[in-house]
C-alpha cells in the first residue's frame, strides 16, 4: 500500500505542519536531544511499504517558502501500484535530500579489508533500501515528543490519512540564509569567514580551537558477502542518527567537538559497525574527515556573526556566565538574513571587497545580549588582555616578519550589544618576576636565544632578555589606557574600522581612568621608518616580540625602543599615520541613574573616554534615561577628550613632503548627544566634549537638557599655581594641540615638536605651505567647531573660571559653518579626505 503526498499552503503565521504516514518518525534534534542540536536539523520520515520516501530524509523547507511562509503535509487516500521514489514522485522534489543521497560511488575500501583480501565497499542510498511495510499507522504522540513544541492534530488511522503534526519553525529548519544546515565556513568574494551562531563559538575566538563544518551523522552497517571471497558494508536502514550538528548549529547545552571523527566504530570482529559520514552543501560524504576545515578560532581570523547570542549562559562552563574581553585584530562583520529561510541569502549582505557590510543602515544587525564583563582583580595581567569592555583591544595586525610595514586593517561592523554590564576593579598592572618568567616561557628557548643574542648587538650587552620583557611590561604599565573601560571596547588602535554597531541599555563603572558607554580610549598609529646600520636586527627583536603580549601595537614598540636606549629619537622617520574610523556607532538608553566615570579619575564621555588622531562619523548617544558624566578633568557628554596625537622622531624638508597625508588629529562629524545628561568635572567640563585639542567637531549637536558644571580645580603653569574651573555647554575647552597647551607636561624629548624647531624656522621664510604642513603635523594648529548646533535646556556653571554657554575657553578656536571654504582648511578633509 502506497502513500502519496500533497503540499498545499494552509496558515498564515509561521508555523509548519509535519505528517507521519504509517512508520512515520520526526524529530529536529533540539534542546530536548541529547545527541544533536536544535538549530538545523533535518525532519526525519519513514513512509509506508514501498513509500517514496527514504527512511531518513531530510527536507529543505526552504525551497517551499518562495511560494509560502507555513507548509501542510497530509496524506491522500493510499493509490495502490502508483511508483515512487522516482522523478520527484514522492513529493519530496529536488530540495528533499537525506543524509545518504548525494554520496560519491562507494566502490572503494574504507580502510578495513576482509580477511580473503577483498576490498571492503559501502552501500548507501536506494541499494540499502529496503521496504518497511507495515497495517499500521505509528503513535502521533510519540512522533509529536521528538519536535520541540510540536503538537499533534490528527492521529492517522493507516488508511485515509496519516498522522498530522504542528511544530514551530525553527525546531526544523534554521539555514538563517547560509547555503546549508551545519555549515560554518564560507569564503565571500575572496575572503573566508567562520560563520558565528551560538555562544560557544563566540567564547572560543582566541582560543585556537578547531572549525568543524557540517554535520557528522551516524549509521549502522552490517558485513555481507561479496562475490564467492569478498565482503561489503551495507547501511542499515533506519539506524541513521545525528551525531554533531556542526559547529554553528550547537543546541543551548552543545559544546564545540574541537577534534577528529573516527571513520568507523567496531568491525574488526563483528559483523556489524558503526560508520561516521558528514552531510553538507553536496548532500552525503564519506569521509568523515571533511568536516575538518583547517581554521580555528584565532584572534586574527575571520568572522561573520548571524544570529542573536544570548551569553547568560556558558554550556562549556556553566557556572562561569561572565565574559572575558577579547583581543581582536582581523574582520568581524555581523548580519542577519531578511530571506532567512533562503538557502545563500546572507551572502549578499556581504560588500564586493569581502570586508564589509553593503550598508550598516540596512542590514540587520545580529544581537549579542546579557554581557557580563568582570575586572575583579585589582591589578590587570596583561599577558591575558588589556583594556576592559566585550572587546579588551581592537587593533591592526602587525606584519609577522616587519612591524614598520604597512599593518593589516581590523574590521568590526554591524553588531549590537544588548544589556551590557561593565565593571573594572583594577588600579594597576601587574609587573612582577612570576609574570616575566612566564612570558619568558612563552617566547621558548630557540627565541629566547635569538633575542639575547640580538639585544647583545644592538645594547652592547647592556640590556639581557628579562631586562627587555620587564621593560616591555613596564611600557604597558605606564600606559593608562591599559586600564580603559568601555562597553564596547576599552580600547581601538591603530589602523581599525569600526562602524554600525551599538549598545543598549551599557553600565559602565570604573576603578580607573578613561570610560566611555562605547569606547574607553582610542588612538591612532604613527608608521616609522628607521634609520640604522642595525635595522635588520632591529626588525627581528619586534618581529619576534609581536605575540609575547596580546595587542602590542607599533607604538608600544617605539616606545620600548627608545626607553629601552636600544635607538634615539632622530632615527625614527614618519611616514604616515593611522586613524581609527568610528562610524554609525551609537549608545543607547543607558540604564536608569548610570553614572560613567568619578570625581577621583579623568577622561570620561558618554560615548568615548578619549580620542586621539581618531575619527568619529554619524556616531550619537541616544538615552530615554538622563545619564550622568563625571570625572577630575576631562568630562563630556559625547567624550572627555578630543585631541591630536603626537608624533615622535624628526623630519627633514623631504620627510613633510612624505606624510603630508598623515594628519594625527582627531574629528566628530555628524555625532550628536541627544539625551538629558549631567556633566561634573574639577575642570574641563563640557555637554559634548570636556575639551577640545588641535581637533574638530563638524555638525555635531547637543540635544536635551544638559547641565555642566566645573567645581575647581589647582593648576601650574609656567611656576604660578591657579584655580580652573572650565566649562561649556559645548566643550569646557577649544585649543591648539594638546603638547603645546592642555596636555605640555607630558611632553618628552622623543616628541617631533620638539625635532623640528629648526626645520620650521627655515621653512616660514622658505615654504610657508611646506611650514604650514608642519604644524599640522605637530598639532601647533587651532580647533574648529563648524555648523555645530545645540538645542533644548542648558546650565553652565564654573567656581571659578572660564564658562560659557558653547565654549568655556578658546584659544584660536575657528567657531563658523561647515562650507567648503572653512572645510578645506581642515588637512583631514582636504587631504585625506577622512570625512564629509
Amino acid at each position: 500500500m502506497l502513500f502519496r503526498k500533497t503540499i498545499v499552503a494552509a496558515l498564515t503565521f509561521s508555523l509548519a505542519l509535519g505528517w507521519s504516514p504509517t512508520s512515520y518518525r520526526a524529530y529536529a534534534n533540539t534542546q530536548a536531544s541529547a545527541e544533536a542540536d536544535a538549530h538545523s536539523q533535518p525532519v526525519e520520515q519513514n513512509t509506508a511499504s514501498g513509500g517514496g520516501l527514504s527512511e531518513v530524509e531530510g527536507f529543505d523547507l526552504s525551497f517551499f517558502d518562495n511560494v509560502f511562509s507555513p507548509i501542510t503535509f497530509f496524506d491522500e487516500a493510499p493509490v495502490d501500484g502508483e511508483p515512487s521514489g522516482e522523478n520527484g514522485s514522492n513529493g519530496g522534489g529536488p530540495d528533499a535530500t537525506a543524509p545518504n543521497e548525494g554520496a560519491p560511488d562507494n566502490g572503494t575500501s574504507n580502510g578495513e579489508d576482509s580477511s580473503e583480501g577483498t576490498s571492503d565497499e559501502n552501500v548507501s542510498g536506494e541499494e540499502s533500501l529496503e521496504s518497511n511495510a507495515s497495517d499500521e499507522v505509528s503513535d502521533a504522540e510519540q512522533d509529536a515528543a521528538q519536535i520541540e513544541g510540536a503538537e499533534v492534530l490528527q492521529q492517522g488511522d493507516g488508511e485515509a490519512a496519516g498522522n498530522v503534526l504542528l511544530a514551530d519553525r525553527a525546531a526544523v529548519e534554521t539555514l538563517d540564509g547560509r547555503d546549508f544546515a551545519g555549515q560554518a565556513v564560507k569564503e565571500i568574494n575572496g575572503t573566508t569567514y567562520i560563520l558565528i551562531g551560538n555562544e560557544q563559538q563566540l567564547r572560543a575566538i582566541g582560543s585556537d580551537k578547531k572549525v568543524i563544518s557540517g554535520q557528522v551523522w551516524s549509521i549502522e552497517q552490517k558485513k555481507e558477502p561479496d562475490g564467492l571471497l569478498g565482503h561489503k558494508w551495507v547501511d542499515v536502514e533506519g539506524t541513521e542518527a545525528l551525531v554533531y550538528a556542526g559547529d554553528a548549529d550547537l543546541a543551548d547545552a552543545g559544546t564545540l567537538h574541537n577534534g577528529t571523527f573516527n571513520d568507523h566504530d567496531g568491525g574488526i570482529l563483528q559483523d556489524t559497525r558503526t560508520k561516521y559520514f558528514v552531510v553538507g552543501e553536496h548532500g552525503r560524504d564519506d569521509d568523515v574527515d571533511s568536516a575538518q576545515t583547517g581554521l580555528k578560532y584565532a584572534i586574527d581570523a575571520n568572522y561573520l556573526i548571524f544570529r542573536d547570542i544570548d551569553l547568560s549562559t556558558n554550556a562549556a562552563d556553566p557556572g562561569n556566565t561572565g565574559w572575558t574581553p577579547l583581543m581582536f585584530s582581523s574582520t568581524m562583520l555581523g548580519a542577519k538574513s531578511d530571506a532567512p529561510d533562503a538557502a545563500g541569502s546572507l551572502w549578499s549582505c556581504i560588500g564586493a571587497d569581502g570586508k564589509s557590510i553593503t550598508d550598516v543602515t540596512t542590514v540587520a544587525n545580529p544581537v549579542i545580549s546579557n554581557v557580563n564583563v568582570v575586572q575583579s582583580d585589582a591589578k590587570l595581567d596583561v599577558s591575558k588582555h588589556t583594556g576592559i569592555g566585550f572587546f579588551g583591544t581592537i587593533s591592526n595586525k602587525l606584519d609577522d616578519k616587519n612591524p614598520f610595514a604597512a599593518p593589516t586593517k581590523a574590521t568590526v561592523s554591524n553588531i549590537t550589544l544588548e544589556k551590557v554590564s561593565v565593571e573594572n576593579h583594577a588600579t594597576e598592572v601587574r609587573v612582577d618576576q612570576s609574570l616575566i618568567s612566564g612570558l619568558l616561557g612563552v617566547l621558548g628557548g630557540v627565541v629566547g636565544g635569538l633575542l639575547s643574542t640580538l639585544l647583545k648587538i644592538l645594547t652592547g650587552g647592556l640590556l639581557d632578555l628579562d631586562g627587555l620583557v620587564e621593560n616591555l611590561l613596564n611600557v604597558r604599565a605606564a600606559d593608562p589606557s591599559s586600564l580603559a573601560t568601555g562597553a564596547f571596547a576599552g580600547r581601538v588602535v591603530g589602523d581599525v574600522e569600526v562602524s554600525g554597531c551599538e549598545v543598549h541599555e551599557a553600565k559602565v563603572s570604573s576603578a580607573a581612568q578613561m570610560n566611555g558607554g562605547f569606547v574607553g580610549y582610542s588612538q591612532g598609529d604613527t608608521r616609522y621608518d628607521i634609520v640604522s646600520d642595525l635595522l635588520g636586527s632591529i626588525v627581528d627583536l619586534l618581529a619576534n616580540l609581536l605575540n609575547i603580549i596580546p595587542g602590542l601595537g607599533l607604538g608600544d614598540l617605539i616606545t620600548l625602543l627608545l626607553d629601552s636606549n636600544i635607538i634615539k629619537a632622530d632615527a625614527l622617520i614618519p611616514v604616515d599615520y593611522l586613524n581609527p574610523m568610528i562610524s554609525h556607532c551609537s549608545v543607547r538608553n543607558f540604564a536608569e541613574g548610570e553614572v560613567i566615570g568619578s570625581a577621583t579619575n579623568d577622561y570620561a564621555g558618554g560615548f568615548a573616554g578619549v580620542m586621539v588622531g581618531t575619527i568619529a562619523q554619524e556616531c550619537s548617544v541616544e538615552s530615554a534615561n538622563p545619564y550622568t558624566v563625571t570625572g577630575r578633568l576631562y568630562a563630556g557628554g559625547f567624550a572627555g577628550l578630543i585631541r591630536n596625537d603626537v608624533m615622535k622622531g624628526a623630519l627633514s624638508e623631504v620627510g613633510v613632503e612624505l606624510v603630508r597625508v598623515a594628519q594625527p588629529q582627531s574629528a566628530a562629524a555628524g555625532c550628536a548627544v541627544r539625551s538629558g545628561v549631567t556633566v561634573t568635572a574639577a575642570s574641563y567640563a563640557g555637554g559634548f566634549a570636556g575639551a577640545m585639542a588641535n581637533s574638530y567637531a563638524v555638525d555635531a549637536a547637543v540635544e536635551g537638557a544638559v547641565s555642566v558644571s566645573a567645581t575647581g580645580h589647582e593648576e601650574e603653569h609656567d611656576g604660578k599655581r591657579s584655580i580652573k574651573a572650565l566649562a561649556g555647554g559645548f566643550t569646557g575647552a577649544a585649543t591648539v594641540g594638546w603638547a603645546t597647551d592642555l596636555g605640555q607636561g607630558e611632553s618628552k624629548n622623543s616628541d617631533l615638536l620638539t625635532g623640528v624647531n629648526g626645520l620650521l624656522t627655515g621653512l616660514l621664510t622658505s615654504d610657508p605651505e611646506a611650514a604650514q604642513n608642519l604644524l599640522s603635523l605637530v598639532g601647533v594648529e587651532e580647533s574648529k567647531l563648524l555648523g555645530v548646533q545645540m538645542t533644548g535646556d542648558f546650565t553652565v556653571h564654573s567656581s571659578n573660571d572660564f564658562a560659557g554657554g558653547m565654549v568655556g575657553r578658546g584659544d584660536g578656536v575657528v567657531v563658523a559653518a561647515s562650507d567648503a571654504p572653512h572645510m578645506s582648511d581642515i588637512k583631514l578633509w582636504s587631504q585625506k579626505n577622512c570625512f564629509v
